[in-house]
């Protein structure tokens, strides 16, 4: 399917015709818009706008005349959305950009270095009516390379359309190849691999290419049954084994730094492409090699404590002899009160209530004993459980607490009532 598709790409997309509220209000957005591409009666779900490139979900579209929907939307501000731009799907993995290489048409007539007006690619009309030129084109043989004066859809193997100033009648079909910026000897090796397809590559081939240059390419969903030799899948990403392997390995051992590394920082310390990262991540705590915790990536063979720092073994240590805990408020040391915190991420002790830690073992022992006091449909009062396990109010409470959250209990009016789990 997909080696038939190279340059007949049809896309099922939403032309933005009216941004104003279509509806009656609420916390969604409703606008008018107009079906291009396939069909998009059934289109809903996750969706990029372009070329802005937010991505956003598509919750409904109702039919209202023609080839006109009225879509519901989640998650953008009105004030994004502006007539002309394009609501796409996500699992045709489009982008935007202002730089890409062409393919052009074999035959003989030439094409002069300039400024051009570009059109096509998400559909034949987009962008047909600009009224100046799109794109400054700089030939290189039968690959040009595009440097757009404003963000442009960038759909790999998509037809477009490229017309002189002084002749915009005369439309010349193009191919998109590579969405990207490229220096000259990777330009090179580009135009190299186009000649291994005879200039006729295929949809996939062309997907192929991309990867070997940038060592990962983006799929659309209807590639997603197709082989790439040597490369891994991760999502919608394949990714060359070895680049794989190294980003894999990077997140490996940053996250096995002591109480893992922030979510929000984990990419941005490894060098590639942040999507593809993020991707990886996400496969790698999906299959329990990694472990997200309180913000944080924590590698999962850092479970159980291995490795601790001189100061977390003597903290954790010097805990069990704190029957009360210690409150992490009265810590006046940073690098003391971090440490606890990364023993909680690392489940070593609790975090209770109140900033009250506690070490996991005096909390298992602090629960098997009351529940050695209590059966399941026990209702218990504060008092009653005051009784059975008697502690300070500064730990009992937040004790009491954690427990509820583990279902242990669950409330009757102002008792607790004790759970099989217990």
């Amino acid at each position: 399917m997909a080696e038939q598709r190279i340059n007949r790409i049809n896309i099922s997309c939403l032309e933005i015709l009216d941004n104003s509220e279509q509806g009656e209000g609420g916390k969604f957005i409703s606008i008018l818009c107009r079906s291009r591409g396939e069909d998009s009666s059934g289109f809903t779900g996750q969706a990029v706008l372009l070329p802005a490139g937010k991505k956003l979900t598509v919750r409904k579209i109702e039919k209202k005349r023609e080839d006109e929907y009225i879509a519901v939307l989640k998650g953008i501000v009105r004030s994004d959305l502006k007539r002309r731009q394009v609501l796409v799907p996500l699992s045709y993995a489009v982008s935007a950009g202002k730089e890409a290489f062409f393919l052009l048409p074999s035959s003989k007539e030439r094409l002069e270095k300039g400024n051009y007006f570009v059109s096509g690619g998400l559909y034949p009309e987009y962008n047909g009516e600009n009224a100046k030129p799109s794109a400054a084109v700089t030939l290189h043989g039968r690959v040009a390379s595009f440097r757009f004066f404003y963000d442009f859809p960038l759909v790999p193997g998509a037809k477009y359309f490229i017309a002189e100033e002084t002749n915009r009648d005369l439309r010349t079909p193009v191919t998109l190849v590579y969405p990207g910026k490229l220096n000259q000897k990777e330009s090179s090796r580009l135009a190299d691999r186009l000649l291994k397809y005879g200039g006729r590559p295929s949809l996939k081939a062309i997907y192929s290419i991309i990867l070997r240059t940038d060592s990962m390419v983006h799929i659309p969903d209807f590639l997603l049954g197709e082989n790439f030799d040597g490369s891994i899948r991760s999502g919608n990403w394949i990714i060359m084994s070895r680049e794989y392997d190294r980003i894999r390995n990077a997140v490996l051992k940053r996250s096995a730094a002591f109480g893992g590394v922030p979510e929000k920082e984990l990419s941005a310390q490894i060098n590639g492409v942040k999507p593809a990262i993020l991707q990886i991540i996400e496969e790698l705590i999906d299959r329990g090699t990694l472990v997200k915790r309180d913000g944080y990536i924590l590698n999962g063979e850092r479970e159980g404590g291995k490795s601790l720092s001189p100061m977390a073994s003597k903290l954790l240590e010097d805990l069990k002899g704190e029957e009360e805990g210690v409150s992490l408020s009265l810590v006046s040391n940073p690098l003391v009160a971090d440490t606890y915190r990364a023993l909680v991420r690392l489940g070593l002790v609790k975090k209770l209530e109140g900033e009250i830690i506690l070490h996991k073992e005096r909390y298992e022992m602090l629960a098997k004993t009351l529940f050695s006091r209590i059966k399941a449909g026990d209702e218990l009062d504060l008092g009653e459980l005051k009784e059975l396990l008697p502690l300070s109010r500064r730990l009992l409470i937040p004790l009491l607490e954690e427990m509820d959250k583990e279902g242990y209990f669950e409330w009757k009016g102002d008792k607790r009532v004790v759970l099989e789990k217990g």
